[in-house]
């Protein structure tokens, strides 16, 4: 069953249900097999309505529930052309969109550091703080009671 407030969505294809979900996992394997970043394939796929960039997308969407079935990008083609294409698309519109809402939730409610302007991703790590000289750790010993 498919769990909204982790992003989930299902899909129904003749046969088969399957769960959608967006994972840092599953992010991290599209950016090193296609070079392109989920937000770019999402980008390609609304401006230029890419084909092999909806591909991809729910690919990377499938992998946390159904990876070991859907292992290429052609396996979720195979998927995808058993949908109804109009249904498909509409879900992934939604599916996205459910995503990209909570990513903004998290920046407003100060979890996940906003993008910074014209750059990719977000603000990235915090910078490492120097430490004073000799001083090996931060970690205070806790004693038992």
């Amino acid at each position: 069953m498919a769990n909204r407030e982790r992003g989930e969505m299902r899909l129904v294809t003749p046969g088969q249900t399957y769960v959608l979900r967006v994972t840092t996992n599953a992010c991290c394997e599209l950016e090193d097999r296609s070079g392109q970043s989920f937000e770019e394939h999402v980008a390609r796929w609304n401006a230029k309505h890419r084909v092999s960039a909806f591909r991809w997308l729910v690919w990377a969407s499938l992998q946390d529930h159904h990876g070991k079935d859907v292992k290429t990008p052609e396996d979720a083609g195979a998927i995808i052309d058993a949908c109804d294409p109009k249904q498909l698309v509409d879900l992934m519109a939604a599916f996205i969109q459910l995503n990209l809402d909570s990513v903004k939730d998290l920046i407003k409610e100060g979890l996940l550091p906003a993008a910074k302007p014209g750059g990719r991703g977000g603000a990235g790590p915090p910078q490492a703080q120097a430490e004073p000289a000799g001083v090996v750790s931060t970690l205070t010993p806790v004693g038992s009671a």
